[in-house]
């Protein structure tokens, strides 16, 4: 069971790798906030360790916006996975959300 989460764990992370190779990626605050108000983000993950500050804006941003949020991963397993220092990473791209949201567990979303 443990294997298999961790397998999942890896498989997204190179799918969030992919997705900034493809350019489905918006990354930073700022960035994805202004990409959320447009409507064109499917799912938000901040770094689990954020500031409770960040997490908290977000959790309550992304209820708003009906965009789902994912705090499963740190600053380094989302930096090390698009190649950039990030905590705060948006998808915009369907199909690499179908994929992802394949591989996450429901209890995964909060």
């Amino acid at each position: 069971m443990e294997e298999n989460k961790e397998n999942r764990r890896v498989k997204i992370l190179n799918l969030l790798g992919l997705s900034q190779k493809a350019g489905y990626l918006v990354s930073g605050n700022d960035s994805v906030i202004a990409e959320m108000r447009k409507g064109k983000l499917k799912i938000v993950f901040v770094a689990s360790d954020s500031s409770e500050k960040t997490i908290d804006d977000f959790k309550k941003k992304c209820y708003f916006y009906h965009v789902r949020v994912n705090f499963d991963y740190s600053e380094e397993e989302l930096s090390s996975s698009i190649g950039r220092n990030r905590k705060i990473i948006g998808l915009n791209n369907d199909k690499m959300y179908a994929a992802i949201e394949k591989l996450l567990e429901v209890n995964e979303w909060k």
